[in-house]
């Protein structure tokens, strides 16, 4: 798979990085597009706690993922989920949902 342990922090370091533009693409995008946009920024700010809590140092002892690689693949796996949560929250259009932006469609 990999040749050493520093290819394989350089990697995943490279996807997580990945995965962090596309979150907060998506993310920008929803505040963006949204009337009161409030909600959707404090559920970002209670998520940052989450992951940062989440994959922590003393959180990654207990689960054996010790070092930047399994911080990292941590944080990619709690990344991705948020990602899936965002463009779901951004494909919402229904009665009830947050309301949304108009768009000008004119020249």
């Amino acid at each position: 798979m990999y040749d050493d342990e520093a290819e394989a922090n350089r990697c995943i370091a490279q996807e997580l990085s990945d995965a962090e533009n596309e979150l907060n693409s998506i993310y920008s995008r929803l505040v963006d597009s949204l009337v009161v946009s409030q909600p959707i920024q404090q559920s970002q700010q209670a998520w940052s706690k989450y992951l940062e809590a989440e994959c922590s140092p003393g959180m990654i002892v207990v689960t054996h993922s010790n070092g930047a690689y399994g911080r990292a693949a941590c944080r990619l796996k709690i990344v991705y989920r948020r990602i899936d949560d965002l463009k779901w929250h951004d494909s919402l259009d229904c009665n009830g949902c947050p309301e949304r932006k108009k768009v000008n469609h004119a020249p």
